[in-house]
């Protein structure tokens, strides 16, 4: 369901109190000196709060203050990577040995095969989990890299067989970025995302970076907050280490989201299908009610794409996501598939939250929107409904076959599928016009399932058509509800 700029503008405006009650609490609580918020929809940023302050006693953030945007920063080294795929310059299946012939695995699983880059981006490549090792690695050089991976990295699992989050395989994917590229990974990224996309605001370093300002990150010691060291770029800048403002980095997670739009003009370095790939679900997550953000998020289907987390609600659909957590900073950024509506939160506190605030503040407006209702059927699927309703209430075998592919006789002779249906006709009773007959859309434009009413029960009936031209009748169901 698609929803237009006035339906969210209202459902922005009617969760507005409780929105701005997220954003003031967070500082009234302590939880960070400074925070930006901005609400996305289709190019535009439709609400924007910055509070506290960028700098202990200085001025609130703005909407160009740059944050350091931590792991958010790991969609841009799959975009980079995916960039290079495109260009036909690497395959996601090269194992990593083929860029870092130096490379071991250690411990039970050593005998494993290596990982693949594809599996490097999805988090499956058998690495722990190493975030307040790794946020401080960040500097370090290409030869120390290369000896992390020449000493061994131990494998908690073989390769590509579950989701482990790991910051280390993105600092090897960063390093294949420069040996594939020719570049530095901060260069590479800067000209081939940052500036075709007028990211001015984002960078890999305070000296590099266009913003105004920056905001200073920090640390909470009871009751003062210590001001944290900005660390250099180096061989882990591509697990986290970019800078961005709240426009910025709201205008690259529109650009994203924008790619589920299948009405979307192509634009920008990667193709619409590029984007809405990084988007699917490549490996789920363990079911865990702690993977969960808030209260709304529980019992959600959770999982990885490229450098984007995944989380689908029975109700709402999809929504794409990632967090990011640095020393002295916290960001996340946030879109719902079926409305394309986002969010981006920055904190300049260690490790603070930013994810579950944005989360509150997204689903806050989402509860908001106008509920889908069933989806009208196509016209297609109208005329072969009636079609078929007029073959169950009246058999031919002519009738059969030209509405019906040949696997339909083949998996249930004509004859016994006459017989079936005349029994539930007989014990259903008088059934009533084709007209009132109740319909329903299944997920595929190209199902439905219908009801046949009658004196003491009803049929439900079901039909799924073929893929291909002519379209006709796969599957056909009847039985009595």
């Amino acid at each position: 369901m698609s929803f237009s700029r006035v339906q969210v503008t209202v459902a922005i405006e009617n969760s507005l109190a409780k929105i701005e009650e997220i954003v003031k609490s967070r500082i009234d609580s302590k939880a960070t000196p400074g925070i930006v918020a901005a609400l996305f929809y289709e190019g535009e940023v439709l609400w924007f709060r910055g509070a506290g302050s960028r700098e202990v006693g200085g001025p609130a953030p703005e909407d160009s203050t740059a944050f350091r945007i931590a792991s958010c920063t790991k969609s841009f080294t799959a975009a980079a990577t995916l960039l290079l795929r495109d260009r036909g310059l690497l395959s996601l299946d090269d194992p990593i040995t083929k860029y870092m012939p130096g490379y071991q695995h250690a411990g039970p699983l050593a005998h494993s095969a290596p990982p693949t880059l594809r599996m490097l981006l999805t988090m499956s490549a058998g690495f722990g989990t190493d975030d307040p090792w790794a946020d401080r690695e960040e500097s370090i050089s290409a030869c120390e890299l290369e000896r992390h991976v020449s000493n061994g990295i131990y494998l908690i699992s073989a390769p590509g067989t579950r989701y482990e989050y790991s910051n280390l395989g993105y600092a090897l994917v960063g390093r294949v970025i420069e040996i594939v590229s020719g570049q530095s990974f901060p260069q590479f990224v800067t000209d081939q995302i940052f500036a075709p996309l007028a990211l001015n605001d984002s960078s890999f370093s305070v000296a590099a970076s266009q913003s105004p300002n920056v905001a200073i990150g920090y640390r909470r010691r009871g009751e003062e907050w210590l001001a944290q060291d900005f660390s250099g770029p180096g061989s882990f800048s591509s697990i986290g280490g970019a800078f961005s403002s709240a426009r910025d980095l709201a205008r690259w997670a529109n650009w994203l989201a924008q790619s589920l739009n299948p009405d979307s003009p192509e634009s920008g370095p990667l193709s619409l299908a590029t984007r809405r790939e990084m988007q699917q679900l490549h490996i789920p997550m363990p079911f865990s009610n702690d993977a969960a953000t808030t209260p709304e998020t529980r019992g959600r289907l959770f999982g990885y794409g490229f450098a984007l987390h995944v989380d689908i609600d029975e109700n709402y659909g999809k929504f794409v996501s990632h967090s990011g957590g640095y020393p002295g900073y916290s960001a996340h950024m946030r879109w719902h598939e079926n409305s394309r509506v986002g969010v981006v939160v920055l904190e300049n506190a260690r490790y603070s939250g930013a994810w579950a605030t944005a989360t509150r503040i997204l689903e806050s407006v989402v509860s908001e929107l106008p509920q889908p209702a069933t989806p009208r059927l196509s016209s297609i699927l109208d005329n072969y409904i009636a079609r078929a309703s007029s073959l169950i209430l009246n058999w031919t075998d002519e009738l059969a076959d030209e509405i019906c592919a040949p696997n339909v006789a083949l998996d249930i002779p004509y004859d016994e599928r006459s017989l079936e249906i005349a029994a539930m006709l007989d014990q259903v009773g008088n059934l009533r016009k084709v007209n009132e007959f109740e319909t329903e859309v299944d997920e595929s434009a190209l199902h439905a399932r219908w009801l046949i009413p009658g004196e003491k029960e009803s049929l439900l009936c079901e039909l799924r058509l073929t893929p291909v031209l002519p379209l006709k009748i796969q599957t056909l169901r009847v039985s009595i509800r």
